[in-house]
């Protein structure tokens, strides 16, 4: 039988943690670099999302510091937007749980 992680991956239903790698969770730096965002270009929270290539149930729960395994490719997508938008290092995307 399939691994649920693989039968749902990509809907904004598959689980977010993987207890297979080290807990992390969006940086400081990324949360208040991505509200500050909001407030110079008047994007709402979905516009965000949508840019960024995620569902904003899944950006609203990474916001909120929600734990998901090191590397999770949600949390790179929105880190790599931001990137290219304000000049976040990459290194500054993840925190320790």
């Amino acid at each position: 039988m399939s691994d649920i992680r693989t039968l749902n991956s990509g809907s904004p239903l598959a689980p977010i943690n993987d207890p297979y790698k080290e807990p992390v969770r969006m940086s400081r730096r990324l949360r208040e670099a991505i509200r500050e965002h909001q407030k110079t270009t008047g994007l709402r929270f979905y516009q965000i999302a949508g840019r960024a290539g995620i569902d904003r149930s899944i950006l609203s729960l990474l916001l909120h510091g929600k734990v998901v395994g090191k590397g999770d490719a949600r949390l790179a997508k929105i880190g790599r937007w931001m990137e290219q938008q304000t000049g976040l290092p990459a290194d500054q995307w993840e925190e320790p749980a």
